[in-house]
């Protein structure tokens, strides 16, 4: 991921320059402005970042690491 902080030059256009992607490479643009809070951000934006990156969220209290982890070999 690459973040980028620019100014609005004109007319709402942004010119990006010196990205590390080659000619022809798509890329994803997700503009925000510097400073919005989270309650600015429209709830149909979050769920669409967020689509596709849990893909199964069972217990959230279980532990990571085995009972049996934890003991001391001999």
């Amino acid at each position: 991921m690459v973040k980028v902080n620019d100014t609005i030059v004109c007319n709402g256009q942004i010119v990006l320059s010196q990205l590390p992607f080659s000619d022809g490479q798509r890329a994803r643009v997700v503009v925000t402005e510097i400073g919005a809070s989270a309650s600015k951000i429209p709830l149909s934006s979050v769920r669409l970042l967020l689509r596709g990156k849990v893909q199964r969220f069972d217990d959230p209290t279980a532990p990571m690491i085995p009972d049996d982890s934890w003991e001391m070999p001999d």
